[in-house]
């Protein structure tokens, strides 16, 4: 292994056996070489499109146009100059057009190269019969990823080797053969391995991911180590995919209209009465957050935090469960017209299947978030149409948004089957019959018991005092400014949509399709933290208040013949079967 300095692993440091601290990451010879052989041909070369034309910006025209490589010795000639403006001006119409048919419309590759193919020569002949000519093809690449890439569209995306069984994120080109991650400094090591288990009748010596080889080293497991056998292929059995939102934030403020329509939701909340309250930006919260900082920024940017499961093999009742996560930020800066629309939504990260994080393990998927919103909130410069010359923006996390088993997982809170289930409360389990709220908890003792958890070394007296407390370690507490019991919303969705009406509808009238009369629930331990909540069973044992197999065909009949509104799905019509799935909330 050898040390690379180059620019991309000079973003990390090692330490050497005498203590000292040196930047680089210890890679293979070859992929040293590979990383300054790249360096190297992006100082030199150019792409497809450079080497036809400069892509340059014309303040006096506001616009990019494309000019061509001359020969520094020789002045071009009017002529010159006037074929050169005409085939940047198309040229550019033509790239903007291609990628669009990619991105907004979903076309594929290839497809998006025949209509690049196609387009060139129907403006090349309609220009050639108008008596001029123009040779567009030079300035236009074959590959919509290098066109894309030109534009400035290309995303960056970051990928991280996850352990599939604690989630713990490991960068591809430093990560071990197992995972090494301990919940806490008294347990085993996690010990999955991190990449398929592929034998290979060769030794290369490369790099990672499916394109390259390396031979393994030693594996360690519960103090043991086994000894090497033949090398294999560093392909992940588990991947995280996350993006940088300082990226993303240069990309959603240079949108045409956004800071404009941010500005004008600001000054009609400030020309607003402060009771009623329509916004949140009209909270106590909200004025608190930013009491500091709105004076030595141009803007202060307040986000909420969405994370969710899906199934992505259907939604069925009856089919195979596997869980995927999103982790995904809106703007509350927007008005609430446009603040949860996709365009304007940022894609943190997908978490991998087929199960989901645990109340420990998902901290470790909220590590290269939590570190990014921990810059941001020192502010970065970021050049705006508003503000071309550059502007000082300051990020803070304002909301944890989700359903219950979400934001208690996030949160760093136990179950709703604990014994201390409430975030926002003391109650007990034996007390939610009174329907009395508990004693409120208060932001410095949830922060105090957090951190006093999260720096236990035995699991048995962490587990203890979590039963205790009802409080776990999160990764929002590394917020200094995060307010763990009033930042935490109760989503409405989830609540009411899918808690309280789906329980009426599936158990109390009986549309359940696993069983028309309920059986009792297996038994499971009351400090659970890994189950959604299921009514379906004990709790809703000798209802006379189920619907008749008569009642339920005529309701059927019934929802048929209503009129659902555009974009809003209808009802299955199998419902009440397996091959329903689950009903969604507009259902």
């Amino acid at each position: 292994m050898e040390l690379c300095t180059c620019p991309s692993c000079a973003k990390y440091t090692i330490t050497k056996p005498d203590g000292t601290v040196e930047k680089g990451l210890l890679v293979h010879r070859s992929t040293r070489n590979k990383h300054w052989r790249c360096l190297a041909n992006k100082s030199t070369n150019t792409t497809l499109l450079e080497s036809c034309s400069s892509l340059c910006f014309d303040e006096s025209e506001n616009s990019y146009i494309f000019i061509r490589n001359a020969d520094p010795i020789e002045e071009p000639s009017d002529d010159y100059k006037e074929d050169t403006m005409k085939e940047s001006e198309i040229a550019v119409l033509v790239l903007k057009y291609i990628s669009w048919l990619n991105l907004e419309c979903g076309l594929s590759k290839e497809n998006s190269q025949k209509a690049r193919d196609q387009l060139i020569k129907i403006l090349e002949e309609a220009l050639k019969r108008n008596g001029t000519e123009l040779t567009i093809s030079k300035l236009i690449p074959r590959d919509i990823r290098t066109i894309i890439k030109n534009l400035g569209l290309e995303v960056s995306f970051e990928e991280y080797v996850c352990c599939s069984k604690c989630f713990s994120l490991y960068h591809a080109e430093i990560a071990p053969d197992v995972c090494v991650y301990q919940v806490s400094a008294t347990t085993q090591p996690c010990g999955v391995d991190l990449f398929h288990p592929l034998r290979m009748k060769q030794d290369p010596q490369v790099n990672i991911f499916a394109k390259e080889l390396i031979p393994p080293s030693p594996k360690w497991v519960h103090g043991k180590i086994l000894p090497p056998h033949k090398p294999r292929s560093r392909i992940p059995k588990s991947i995280l995919i996350t993006q940088s939102l300082t990226y993303w934030l240069r990309w959603f403020l240079n949108v045409s209209g956004v800071e404009e329509t941010m500005e004008k939701w600001h000054n009609e909340l400030e020309s607003q009465p402060p009771v009623p309250i329509i916004d949140v930006a009209q909270g106590a919260m909200w004025k608190t957050l930013f009491q500091n900082e709105a004076r030595n920024s141009s803007w202060t940017l307040a986000f909420s935090l969405f994370i969710d499961w899906f199934n992505p093999l259907q939604n069925k009742l009856a089919g195979r469960q596997v869980s995927m996560g999103v982790i995904a930020l809106n703007c509350l800066n927007l008005p609430p017209r446009l603040r949860y629309q996709s365009q304007y939504t940022f894609l943190s990260g997908i978490i991998p299947g087929p199960m989901q994080p645990n109340m420990f393990t998902i901290s470790n998927v909220l590590g290269p978030l939590v570190n990014e919103l921990l810059e941001l909130r020192n502010g970065i410069r970021i050049h705006t149409p508003k503000y071309p010359k550059g502007c000082q923006i300051i990020v803070k996390l304002a909301a944890l948004m989700g359903d219950m088993v979400a934001t208690h997982k996030v949160g760093g809170f136990m179950s709703h089957s604990a014994t201390r289930l409430c975030s926002w409360c003391e109650i007990v389990t034996n007390e939610r019959q009174d329907l009395k709220l508990g004693k409120q908890r208060t932001v410095q003792d949830v922060r105090n018991t957090s951190y006093a958890y999260h720096e236990l070394e035995s699991q048995v007296k962490k587990e203890d005092l979590a039963k205790r407390s009802g409080i776990r370690w999160s990764e929002l507490n590394r917020l200094p400014y995060w307010d763990p019991v009033l930042n935490i919303m109760l989503g409405v969705m989830h609540n009411w949509f899918e808690g309280v009406l789906k329980h009426q509808f599936m158990y109390q009238w009986g549309f359940d399709w696993k069983s028309e009369v309920p059986t009792q629930e297996s038994s499971r331990s009351s400090e659970s933290d890994f189950e959604e909540m299921d009514w379906s069973r004990s709790e809703t044992q000798n209802i006379n208040g189920r619907l008749q197999n008569e009642e339920k065909k005529q309701l059927k009949c019934n929802i048929d013949e209503v009129v659902v509104p555009k974009g809003v799905t209808r009802v299955p019509a199998q419902l009440g079967t397996s091959q329903c799935g689950k009903l969604k909330a507009s259902e």
